[in-house]
């Protein structure tokens, strides 16, 4: 099943930028970001929503829009955007991989058999879709041989001690099609 990536846009906005000073400063942020997501689209064609907050000042049914091939979300008045992308998650299974550091929305998804992703890690990899430097990112540190300290190595223990664990590798398999 192909990837659809959901992204809760103002929680993005958040972590990467911190929330802009008035409505102005706050419109150019989203603005910037829908710019991005769709340049990034442009080079990887993944279904990307990213869901914004209208629960307070939006419109009674919400509003939906595309730009550059990315669907821009708005909630319906009375309604989080955390709410709409639990019922995106949820409809669309182990395809989904959702965009947010809000700790409920990452368990709504795993429980709808997707997976979750941190902002920080998604916005480095989206700057290194824009600057066309798509190396692997291993998370792994490089031991220096320098380091050892006089230790031989030698223990009695099994087993590989740099694997990471399943739902560790299921997210980085996921990712690496980013």
């Amino acid at each position: 099943m192909a990837t659809h990536l959901y992204i809760d846009g103002y929680n993005l906005i958040a972590q990467i930028w911190g929330m802009g000073q008035g409505r102005a400063e706050l419109t150019r942020q989203r603005n910037d970001l829908v710019r991005q997501l769709a340049a990034y689209h442009r080079r990887r064609p993944l279904p990307i929503e990213v869901v914004f907050d209208g629960w307070r000042d939006g419109h009674e049914l919400g509003n939906r829009e595309m730009h550059g091939g990315v669907v821009v979300s708005y909630s319906p008045k009375g309604i989080t955007a955390d709410e709409v992308l639990r019922e995106r998650v949820q409809g669309r299974g182990t395809g989904a991989l959702v965009v947010s550091a809000d700790r409920q929305v990452q368990r709504w998804a795993r429980e709808g058999g997707g997976e979750a992703l941190d902002p920080v890690l998604f916005y480095q990899r989206l700057n290194m879709a824009q600057h066309d430097t798509a190396l692997e990112v291993d998370d792994r540190e490089t031991k220096d041989e320098s380091d050892d300290n006089g230790w031989s190595g030698s223990t009695n223990k099994k087993g590989n001690a740099f694997r990471r664990s399943k739902r560790d590798r299921a997210l980085n398999q996921r990712t690496k099609k980013l």
